[in-house]
């Protein structure tokens, strides 16, 4: 039975179900229409129980990616076919529990200023404040999305619900679109491969900073780990005494961190290219047909599709828009920290591992950011493709249909922004190197001047 089917076949079942004693004999119902009146036609319950097995749909190539977030205390996503959040519920509490810590530990920070240990630029600029404090507000903000999850997935099934998801194009470049299956491995792949170099990282920052004296000199494995308290949480240390279940939930704090900044960028890839996957269907096949004579009809669907496109991401980016502009703070708070490392080497802890953990911390954090901006411009990279198409229509094929998708592909701003503040173009990419080189040279010359 073909899929077209489905919609119109789940309503029936759904209305039969209100009707006891009746026996309902669900007959084949012919493909009436174009999809997307069979689309709007279906209430958010029919839409949700007829694609819950559509492979290429968003909740069926981020289900892995989700599975993950509920795992690791960041996204409390309700999995259930119908998408009903509960706020008691086991996922729920992690995420709270998650939050509690790293609340716990900028609380510990403040605490050491009020003290009179640290002052408030030397906690800001020598711990992990900003970072503990973006990854507090990260998951304070998938815990609401995840109150509105359903309706967050319905923006992608409603627009999901009008293609045939298991089509496979072929542009002009002779390209094909990545299937559904191979977009849900690429972001299982990206997922997995942020997972093992965050734990790497982390691992390699545990021997950065090495004991104040050799391990056989040690009395005892309680006094070593209390000496490795004092060095590696040194600003925790000041304001709490050593003690195995501190050294424990301190440690839970940095991998608590790591787990949802990293994340945070892994679900903003995931969403863009989502978004990029079905813009790119929609180009091919606009680049194909341009020189063909096609009908008012088809110019007509094509402008329609591409409406539900731009709709569908200025929706997305009121989602995580904020969570954008987070992910880019932290990566580029990230990478200042890392050039501040490279220009003023620190004599107190020498040795390779220090600079293998450097090295490596900056060369993730510049390839996940890269990635994810990267990404999230892709999205208008190809509605630029696809008005470059439109202008490619021979004049004796042009009509008034595809004047109107010109000029909308042309008027219509389709991107993600962080906050509204900045939109995610390839000229963004440009924007922040060029400000990471500045603060580079500047760096330079500070470090040159207090040598001389």
């Amino acid at each position: 039975m073909s899929v077209h089917h489905i919609p119109i076949m789940a309503k029936k079942v759904l209305s039969a179900r209100h009707r006891p004693g009746n026996v309902v004999a669900v007959q084949p119902v012919a493909h009436v229409g174009p999809w997307k009146h069979v689309a709007e036609s279906l209430s958010d319950d029919e839409l949700l129980l007829s694609t819950a097995a559509a492979q290429g749909s968003f909740r069926a190539l981020t289900e892995h990616l989700v599975a993950s977030g509920c795992y690791f205390g960041v996204l409390p996503a309700p999995r259930d076919a119908l998408l009903t959040f509960r706020w008691r519920s086991a996922k729920v509490f992690l995420s709270v529990v998650v939050a509690w810590l790293l609340a716990c530990r900028i609380l510990i920070y403040f605490y050491c200023v009020y003290v009179g240990y640290n002052t408030v630029l030397e906690i800001v600029v020598s711990t992990r404040l900003g970072f503990h404090a973006m990854a507090v507000m990260e998951v304070a903000v998938y815990v609401s999305m995840a109150c509105r999850w359903r309706d967050f997935v319905l923006c992608f099934l409603r627009v999901e619900h009008r293609y045939d998801a298991s089509d496979r194009f072929a542009g002009s470049d002779g390209k094909p679109v990545d299937t559904p299956s191979a977009l849900r491995k690429k972001i299982v792949t990206l997922a997995v491969t942020a997972l093992v170099m965050s734990s790497t990282e982390i691992l390699l920052e545990l021997f950065t900073y090495p004991l104040s004296k050799e391990v056989d000199q040690f009395d005892s494995f309680s006094e070593m780990l209390e000496d490795y308290y004092n060095r590696l949480f040194n600003n925790v240390a000041q304001a709490i005494a050593y003690h195995p279940v501190v050294l424990v939930v301190a440690q839970l704090t940095v991998i608590a961190t790591n787990l949802v900044l990293n994340f945070n960028d892994v679900f903003l890839m995931s969403v863009s290219f989502t978004i990029c996957r079905r813009f790119h269907e929609l180009r091919t096949t606009v680049s194909r047909d341009a020189q063909q004579v096609a009908s008012h009809s088809y110019w007509q669907l094509a402008r329609e599709n591409f409406s539900d496109l731009s709709e569908l991401t200025r929706k997305v980016d009121h989602y995580i828009s904020f969570l954008m502009l987070l992910s880019c703070l932290n990566n580029f708070f990230s990478i200042c920290i890392q050039l501040q490392h490279t220009v003023r080497p620190s004599s107190a802890t020498p040795g390779i591992v220090r600079q293998l953990y450097f090295c490596f911390s900056f060369a993730f954090v510049l390839l996940r950011f890269g990635a994810m901006v990267f990404a999230a411009s892709s999205i208008p990279e190809e509605t630029k493709a696809i008005k470059r198409a439109l202008y490619s229509v021979p004049s004796a094929h042009f009509s008034e249909e595809i004047g109107r998708f010109l000029s909308q592909a042309t008027t219509d701003d389709v991107t993600l922004t962080g906050l509204g503040l900045f939109t995610i173009t390839r000229s963004f990419i440009l924007t922040m190197l060029g400000s990471i080189a500045t603060y580079e040279i500047l760096l330079v010359q500070m470090y040159k001047s207090d040598n001389f």
